[in-house]
């Protein structure tokens, strides 16, 4: 470790394991307060989160959420679901947006009724939790995957549904 007052050395470039350079800017921290926090937190099989002081962000596995090709709510997760109500509640009123998706299965029109029907059934129990907030539910079937849907593994991660919460 370099002594108080001493110059760092810049750093601008790390080695790419593929042999390729790789240019990263340097900044000198030593006058800068910087916060570190967590940009997304892995609840098991069941969500990812994001969280920032304005915004909060879940991705909820729809396998997990819903039996195959249903919009019923499995009874184990909606522990899970008033969670994120409480969450939600602790940040204050805001606007609150729930995206379903599907794979690339079946019909497009039957993914995106089936989007709008998952996206619809978890309003269905988060908004008598969240009296007064501004919360719309969207179907978007197989729009925006998160990666291809080349194999069963990668259609699994494409079917979720996403809560979006904004402060007021």
């Amino acid at each position: 470790m370099a002594a108080p007052g001493a110059s760092l050395p810049a750093r601008t470039q790390t080695p790419d394991p593929l042999g390729e350079p790789a240019s990263f800017p340097t900044v000198d921290l030593r006058s800068r307060t910087v916060s570190l926090v967590p940009v997304t937190r892995d609840l098991g099989d069941v969500a990812e989160e994001r969280t920032s002081e304005r915004a909060y962000d879940v991705r909820l596995n729809a396998n997990v959420l819903f039996a195959k090709d249903s919009a019923v709510i499995r009874p184990q997760v909606s522990s899970r679901l008033s969670q994120i109500a409480a969450e939600l509640k602790k940040r204050g009123p805001g606007a609150v947006t729930i995206n379903g998706y599907t794979d690339d299965l079946g019909s497009e029109e039957h993914g995106l009724a089936l989007s709008r029907s998952r996206a619809a059934a978890v309003r269905a129990v988060l908004e008598p939790q969240l009296p007064g907030y501004r919360i719309t539910s969207i179907g978007r079937g197989e729009a925006d995957p998160l990666v291809p849907n080349e194999n069963e593994a990668a259609r699994a991660r494409n079917r979720r549904v996403e809560i979006h919460y904004e402060k007021s």
